[in-house]
Formats: C-alpha cells, sequence, structure tokens
C-alpha cells in the first residue's frame, strides 16, 4: 500500500472512531490528529525533517533558499475560513508555530494545516477551492 492510501486510511480510520487524538511517527515524519469535542474538527499537524538535496547548481543554492510547506492529504484547499474573510497566509505576512495557514477539505471532514515552526510566507503556490495532491506545494516560506 502507497503512502498516501496509508495516510488516507489513518484519517478514516480517526474520524470514524471516538479517538481524541493519535500520533504516528516514522523515522522522517510524524504525523498527529487530533479533535476535540463533537462541534470542533479535528486539527492535523505535521513536522518533517528537512533533508538538503543539493543539484550542485550554484544558483539553485542561492535561488531557493526558503522552504516549502506541503499538502498533508488529497482535498480542497481553502485559503481563508469563510468566503469573505481574509486569507490565512498572507504573501509577507508572519506566521506563528500551529497557527491555521489553510483548511483542507477531504472527505466532508475540514482538516487545519498548522504552520510546524514560525515563518514569513513568501509565496502562495495554490489556489482557494481548488484540488490539491498529496506532497503537492502549498506555500513558500521562510523561518524566523
Amino acid at each position: 500500500m502507497d503512502a498516501q492510501k496509508r495516510l488516507h486510511e489513518i484519517i478514516t480510520q480517526f474520524s470514524e472512531h471516538s479517538l481524541t487524538e493519535l500520533e504516528f511517527e516514522i523515522p522522517d515524519f510524524k504525523l498527529r490528529l487530533s479533535k476535540g469535542e463533537a462541534k470542533s474538527e479535528p486539527r492535523v499537524y505535521i513536522e518533517r525533517e528537512e533533508i538538503p538535496v543539493s543539484t550542485g547548481d550554484k544558483a539553485d543554492k542561492t535561488e531557493k533558499n526558503g522552504e516549502e510547506i506541503r499538502a498533508i492529504l488529497v482535498g480542497t484547499v481553502y485559503l481563508a475560513p469563510a468566503p469573505d474573510a481574509e486569507d490565512f497566509a498572507v504573501i509577507g505576512k508572519r506566521v506563528a508555530k500551529g497557527d491555521t495557514m489553510c483548511i483542507i477539505e477531504a472527505m466532508k471532514i475540514m482538516n487545519e494545516l498548522c504552520a510546524p515552526y514560525d515563518l514569513i510566507v513568501k509565496n502562495v503556490c495554490c489556489q482557494n477551492g481548488k484540488m490539491v495532491q498529496f506532497d503537492e506545494v502549498l506555500f513558500e516560506v521562510e523561518r524566523c
């Protein structure tokens, strides 16, 4: 079973049962799901160990000094809490660790993607209301 299907199965099982918190960790990936009372939606936190990849190109090092926030699952991305509200993450805005950056709707469940660390948004790489794929780049950011 590939990683995307395994992740989808884990989230499905979590949402269908009365669990309130779940942590899953492998060497370079950590997933924590938690949900409060029935009124609140589950919050999804993800931490990834950054592994530098070098192509040997000096231009690559100078152009790409930031980091990327990627989709944790397949679904529809929402950049704001409501259609008429301000976006969670705006270019140039400082976002604190744990703050919501976007919401990804999957199987009628709204999953908040939270900042894994304090950061500044450098680029928004997705469009509000559009489908995103697992591991697709959503934001280019810089650590604070």
